[in-house]
């Protein structure tokens, strides 16, 4: 192979310089054809591409009729939109979240309407406080004019 491939390399080379006979010509593309060596075939072209300097080589009519030859026998594959479709299912999902929410929430309104408040009126007590000490003993503030107190241990004058 490594043989077949360095001859089909030759060859390629000479026709782009323009010096290949009609016998070459047929055993280039004999070769050109054979499975296994058809991979070469871009790489020598991209070679001879990088190593092709700008001139007048070719006129209108030869190039346009060289990129109809390379565009009918490699052609270009059609390009397909990739739509995603989790987004959309997740945006679908969120809607019906919120309706579901919605509803739910004004069949609790429904079920159970709002309750009038009732207003009521607290009497008076009576005038004074009463204080619970520690040991249970209410006593009550407005009635006693002195008291004892345990931390002063000192009786103490109520104003």
């Amino acid at each position: 192979m490594d043989a077949a491939a360095a001859r089909l390399r030759e060859l390629f080379q000479r026709m782009f310089n323009g010096t290949l006979t009609e016998e070459e010509r047929q055993e280039l593309r004999t070769l050109a054809a054979a499975p296994d060596l058809d991979a070469l075939l871009p790489d020598m072209l991209q070679q001879q591409w990088e190593q092709l300097e700008p001139g007048d080589e070719f006129s209108p009519g030869q190039r346009r009729q060289l990129s109809q030859r390379i565009l009918a026998q490699y052609p270009a594959e059609p390009v397909t939109k990739v739509r995603r479709i989790w987004p959309r299912i997740a945006a679908a999902a969120a809607v019906v979240a919120i309706l579901f929410a919605g509803a739910y929430g004004w069949r609790q309104q429904v079920a159970h309407p709002a309750k009038e408040k009732q207003v009521v009126e607290v009497l008076p007590g009576k005038q004074g406080a009463i204080l619970t000490l520690a040991d249970n003993t209410q006593v009550l503030l407005d009635t006693i004019k002195t008291a004892w107190s345990p931390y002063r241990a000192a009786r103490v004058q109520w104003l």
